[in-house]
C-alpha cells in the first residue's frame, strides 16, 4: 500500500534533560498540519510561530496553562506558553489564520 502521508520531525526548545523535544509537520496529499505538543515559550524558538501556522492548514499547539496559574510552584520555572500568550500573538491575524489553530493541553503531573 502506498501512503501519501509525510511526517517531518523538527527540534523545538524544551527541557531536553533526557532527550530532544520535537514538533512535527504532517503533509498529506491535499492538506498539511503543524503539531507542537510540547515547547518552551514561543519567543525562545528560532522560528516565528505565526509564520509557521500560515504555511499549514491546521496547527495543533501546546497551551498547557491558561495563564499564570495558582500552583504551588514558581510559574517562571515552567516554560510552557500560556494560552493567553498564544492568543495574543495571533490577535491581529486574519480569521482564516486563527481558524487553523487548535490548542492542546499537555497533562503534567505535579509532584510534591
Amino acid at each position: 500500500m502506498h501512503s501519501n502521508l509525510k511526517t517531518t520531525p523538527f527540534l523545538v526548545p524544551h527541557l531536553d534533560e533526557y532527550s530532544e523535544t520535537v514538533g512535527y509537520k504532517i503533509e498529506g496529499q491535499n492538506k498539511s498540519a503543524l503539531f507542537i505538543p510540547d515547547i518552551d515559550k514561543w519567543h525562545v524558538w528560532h522560528k516565528n510561530i505565526v509564520d509557521e501556522v500560515k504555511k499549514v492548514d491546521y496547527a495543533f499547539l501546546d497551551t498547557s496553562f491558561f495563564r499564570d496559574a495558582k500552583l504551588d510552584r514558581d510559574m517562571s520555572k515552567i516554560p510552557y506558553p500560556f494560552t493567553t500568550e498564544t492568543t495574543t500573538l495571533f490577535k491581529n491575524e486574519s480569521k482564516e489564520t486563527k481558524n487553523k489553530i487548535h490548542l492542546s493541553i499537555l497533562i503534567i503531573p505535579i509532584l510534591h
